[in-house]
């Protein structure tokens, strides 16, 4: 059994082997975009550029709660 995947023979050229790979690569590529398209059919953000800026109003509010103390 281990001379199945030590034998070049197996492997007719080293083309053979890098065809392999890229049909490998190629099928997690389609995976991971059909995630990503189910993700965005969801609505959901998928990467942080996606994401909703902070609104300025919340940090106006917040300067205007804190009150500064005059000086003697």
């Amino acid at each position: 059994m281990d001379g199945i995947f030590f034998d070049p023979a197996v492997f007719a050229a080293p083309g053979t082997f890098a065809v392999g790979l890229l049909v490998l690569a190629a099928s997690v590529w389609a995976i991971f975009l059909g995630y990503l398209a189910d993700e965005a059919r969801m609505g959901r953000p998928s990467s942080w550029p996606e994401l909703p800026l902070p609104e300025v109003t919340a940090t106006k509010r917040a300067a205007e709660e804190v009150k500064l103390s005059k000086a003697a």
